[in-house]
């Protein structure tokens, strides 16, 4: 097998940062009128990014967790950002 060249040796804190700032990124371009007062939290920006990521790529996507992980918020806000204006 094949090493990788050097240039391509990123450092995890460096790749978390990429991440953090693309999530953060995506949630400022959804539609927060129905929401005015939602925090954006770290569930609500890692289950949106999740979401339109397998969607875009048209990925079976299972979001799974406790109650108040912002599941479903992060549905209908994507589902309402996607629809465009009525």
């Amino acid at each position: 097998s094949r090493a990788f060249p050097d240039r391509l040796n990123i450092k995890s804190s460096e790749i978390r940062a990429i991440l953090r700032n693309e999530q953060t990124a995506l949630l400022k371009c959804m539609d927060f009128s129905i929401y005015p007062n939602i925090a954006h939290n770290d569930a609500l920006l890692e289950n949106t990014f999740a979401m339109v990521t397998c969607f875009v790529n048209r990925i079976p996507c299972f979001v799974i967790g406790k109650p108040g992980n912002s599941k479903s918020l992060a549905m209908q806000l994507i589902n309402s950002s996607l629809r465009g204006a009525d």
